[in-house]
């Protein structure tokens, strides 16, 4: 029996909830400006804000930004942003804040608008004292220069919206101190929305933001020689433009017929006569074009049977004596950067001083696109000059279509996604940004305007979770030490407030996470964000298992995610020795080992999805038969989590659970290998499914090895016939997340050489395509849905820290360097190690007859053992120039011990040259 563990109370639940109206049916997005009048009868020490807010905020403490938060939450624990005030003197003092109510159903699991808020700290005679921000305190209004119905960044939900921004209907310096807020309304307060949520501070750093140097890769003119417009239907769905001609001419119309709007060739005539356009395809596969002659005088252009809220972009080029309707006011910048056409032009656009990315953008609508070396998750910032009324678009890509330009909306390409933000410019001076973080490599800016405009200080703020790369790497080999890098560098922005893709998911599913920490662990050494993503997995589980992500799981469930969940917890008290912590959700990973178990099969005692509801293995992006029945691969991954499940309820004391447990295992191997093992072939078959033997997959080989499901003697057999079935990376066996297991298979039976050549052939084709950050397949640079910065990509970093390079650490106080058996003449490279200040470093070099020099450096405080190949009978080994074995002995009592060909002993901390000689 586990008693639940007691603390005190937090009180900040019982902070008032406060918006600006108690609307029961807010609009999909609002944004609400707080101004609160704080009176510090005396000075407080050590204050703090401590705030929250459902969806997202940004705070400003007397004109001064303090930060922008909150970290993502669930509707089972909510952890509040604790923000240092430092020392606040007596007086008065104006807390402004920025609301916005985005709800979505990736980051964070939304329940209805709302502000909470206090300030803390300690009074002149130390007691601590709160300052709770109430609606008599604070004034709110609910910001009409937000468009409330914009379109959103997926159409799905899983992000909020897009966000355009009229700056001319918001109040100039509204967040500063001399503001007059006396006419704004007092904030109201809301019913409580999450009254059995968990309130805690928040568990992890804030992130940092880190300017990235964006390069211009192109300017030029947007469509010069043709105007182009937005139309806006009225309730019926149709709208019109009039215009007059000069002269009798030919008049040229460019339109888009994108996913969700009906066919030009049925909504749109042309003096009530319906238009005969023609596609583009080398523009864009829904961009179209018409030509028609006309006389002088008017003409009229008019669209019908468009959606509510829709808008109609269009360009029409001729001698013509009107502009076309203004643009701005539709809900969906994207198609604006969808439909011109981009011509260079250096002149367009002029960069101008000496220090920082300044740019005059015009006269003439104008653009510029900015390369940020890699997929970044973060925001575009700068100060903006130019004529009120101006418009501005800005849009976030991975790619460029065909080489050429970013499609922020890519339209029919994948009609879902749309990351494109826009502002009017008003008359005073303001801060181009967004609420939320946009992600790609890269940044289309449009400016639409006739006068010259200028940004200044552009720069690009990577939003990312603040750790400093400690590990290394360095082969000789640069293109294997560029692949370990670049798994760093997706990592980078795959690490925001949790294990997530930038890009298309944004979610943190448990398997990307798996794999994104272990890359985490050999170059960072952080475990802070792990601890925090296996609590918000452990809060999904009811009476089964965890959701495939958390939070929103959306009622997805992953059985090999939840396993990988297991294992993580596992792996995380191993290196950190926070068992405290493991020991909290213990219960959890329980009840989701009793759910494994009723999976389990009455007659062969293996786990058959067949017996799963509502739920499935996803086990690799390319598998199929893995999913359905007594798959190998789902009980190699039980097989490997009954294991971990064993050791951990060994820490905490639970001898006869973890007896039990291996006890399972133990039965399991066995079982298993009698059922989807062909001793003949030396593979095993994907599954049995409704009687029936399912072929053999990479998959089921890579898993039976990763976990060890396969017999000793049989392993090397196991791993030859995987070698056979991985394919190419045109038609890859296993793809990006499946790779994980294939190293760490051929990693566990001493394949190094095979599993280099693995990397060297799969990820090394990405490098050869362009990739600066890891994709979501081998082949995601041709499908506009897939990620280039999937961090379930950065396994080789892990494999080739802790097999080639040998290093680990084992516990919190231990660290342990096995140089492997391989052709590559040696290596170098740091290991951060977790609960440390202080880092593993390693350098080995093998000579022309298996001679190894190995030199390592341990931190202060923690000690380790070393193992080497070697011939025993033959070798001699020499530790800090004393020899301590010879003639198949240990010499002079040394502890060292030869067992399968290796060398092993231990090692205390400070620096040791470990060698073994051997005559050619």
């Amino acid at each position: 029996m586990f008693l639940p563990l007691v603390h005190l109370a937090d009180t900040f639940g019982q902070t008032p909830a406060l918006w600006a109206n108690r609307s029961a049916s807010p609009p999909p997005h609002e944004v609400v400006l707080l101004r609160c009048a704080v009176r510090l009868d005396g000075p407080l020490a050590d204050a703090e804000l401590q705030i929250f807010a459902d969806t997202r905020y940004e705070a400003w403490l007397e004109g001064s930004f303090i930060g922008r938060g909150p970290a993502r939450f669930s509707q089972v624990r909510r952890e509040y942003d604790v923000i240092a005030l430092s020392d606040l003197a007596a007086g008065d003092y104006t807390l402004a804040v920025l609301a916005q109510w985005a709800p979505n159903l990736r980051r964070s699991e939304s329940i209805a608008p709302q502000v909470q808020g206090r300030i803390v700290g300690s009074d002149a005679e130390g007691s601590r004292r709160s300052i709770i921000l109430t609606s008599t305190m604070c004034a709110a209004v609910s910001s009409t220069a937000w468009n409330t119905h914009p379109a959103p960044v997926h159409t799905w939900g899983i992000f909020g919206p897009t966000e355009l921004l009229d700056l001319r209907a918001l109040p100039a310096g509204w967040n500063q101190p001399s503001f007059d807020s006396s006419a704004w309304p007092r904030a109201v307060v809301r019913e409580p929305t999450a009254a059995t949520a968990i309130y805690q501070p928040r568990s992890i750093m804030p992130l940092a933001n880190v300017p990235i140097t964006p390069k211009i890769i192109a300017v030029g003119q947007l469509s010069p020689n043709a105007w182009v417009g937005e139309l806006i239907p009225g309730p019926d769905g149709a709208a019109s433009y009039t215009f007059t001609l000069e002269h009798d001419a030919s008049v040229t119309l460019q339109a888009l017929s994108p996913p969700g709007q009906p066919a030009l060739a049925s909504v749109a005539t042309l003096d009530a006569q319906l238009l005969g356009w023609w596609q583009q395809p080398s523009m864009h596969p829904d961009r179209y074009q018409v030509s028609v002659s006309l006389s002088a005088g008017n003409h009229r252009l008019a669209v019908a049977g468009l959606p509510p809220g829709e808008s109609w972009a269009f360009s029409i080029s001729g001698p013509i004596s009107s502009p076309p309707p203004a643009l701005g006011v539709g809900a969906h910048a994207g198609r604006r950067l969808l439909l011109p056409d981009l011509v260079a032009d250096p002149a367009a656009v002029t960069r101008f001083g000496t220090s920082g990315l300044n740019m005059s953008f015009g006269p003439g609508p104008s653009y510029a696109i900015l390369d940020l070396g890699r997929t970044v998750h973060g925001r575009l910032v700068a100060d903006v000059a130019g004529p009120a009324g101006t418009l501005i678009d800005i849009g976030w890509d991975e790619r460029l279509w065909q080489g050429v330009r970013p499609l922020p909306y890519p339209g029919s390409l994948h009609p879902e996604w749309n990351q494109s933000d826009s502002w009017v410019l008003a008359s005073d001076s303001h801060t181009l940004t967004t609420i939320d973080a946009r992600a790609g490599r890269y940044v289309l800016i449009a400016v639409w305007a006739s006068t010259p405009t200028t940004l200044l200080n552009l720069r690009i703020l990577e939003e990312r979770y603040p750790l400093v790369q400690r590990g290394s790497f360095s082969s000789g080999d640069a293109r294997l030490d560029r692949i370990w890098q670049v798994g760093v560098d997706t990592l980078r922005s795959n690490m925001t407030d949790a294990y997530a893709d930038p890009w298309r998911e944004r979610g943190q599913w448990w398997g990307d996470a798996h794999i994104a920490d272990l890359a985490n662990k050999v170059a960072f050494g952080d475990a802070t964000l792990l601890r925090r993503g296996l609590m918000q997995m452990a809060d999904t589980v009811t009476d089964t298992q965890p959701m495939a992500l958390a939070p929103s799981g959306g009622g997805l469930h992953f059985v090999d995610y939840g396993m990988y969940w297991v294992q993580s917890a596992y792996d995380y008290g191993q290196r950190t020795g926070d068992w405290s912590f493991v020991e909290s959700i213990y219960p959890k990973i329980q009840t989701f080992m009793r759910y494994l178990a009723s999976l389990e099969s009455p007659e062969s005692g293996l786990i058959d999805m067949s017996l799963a509801v509502s739920a499935t293995v996803y086990i690799d992006s390319n598998s199929y038969w893995d999913r359905r029945g007594q798959t190998t691969a789902a009980n190699a991954f039980y097989y490997g989590t009954l294991l971990d499940s064993a050791a951990i309820a060994e820490q905490l004391g639970m001898s006869d659970q973890a007896a039990a447990w291996r006890q399972r295992a133990a039965t399991l191997r066995v079982k298993a290998n009698q059922v989807l093992y062909v001793p003949a072939q030396g593979r095993y078959i994907g599954g049995v499914f409704n009687g029936q033997r399912t072929d053999p997959t990479p998959q089921a080989q890579a898993a039976a090895l990763a976990f060890g499901l396969v017999a000793d003697s049989e392993a090397q057999r196991l791993a030859d016939s995987l070698l056979t079935m991985l394919g190419t990376p045109e038609k890859p066996g296993a793809q990006i997340l499946g790779t994980y297991m294939v190293l760490k298979g051929l990693g566990r039976v001493g394949r190094i050489d095979d599993a280099l050549s693995v990397i060297d052939r799969f990820f090394g084709s990405m490098l050869d395509r362009g990739a600066t950050s890891w994709w979501e397949s081998y082949i995601a640079d041709g499908y506009y849905m897939s990620s280039l910065s999937h961090a379930w990509g950065s396994s080789p970093t892990w494999f080739l820290s802790t097999y080639l390079l040998g290093s680990r650490q084992i516990s919190p106080s231990q660290w342990e360097v096995q140089v492997p058996v391989t052709t590559r003449a040696g290596v170098s490279g740091r290991l951060p190690l977790a609960q440390n200040d202080g880092d593993l470093v390693v350098d080995w070099s093998a000579g022309a007859c298996g001679q190894i020099q190995l030199t390592v450096s341990g931190p202060a405080g923690m000690s380790g053992t070393v193992a080497v190949p070697g011939s025993g009978a033959d070798s001699s080994v020499w530790l800090d120039d004393v020899r301590i074995w010879d003639g198949g002995q240990p010499m002079g009592g040394s502890s060292i011990t030869f067992k399968g060909g290796m060398f092993t002993l231990a090692l205390g901390s400070g620096v040791h040259y470990l060698e073994t000689r051997r005559s050619c």
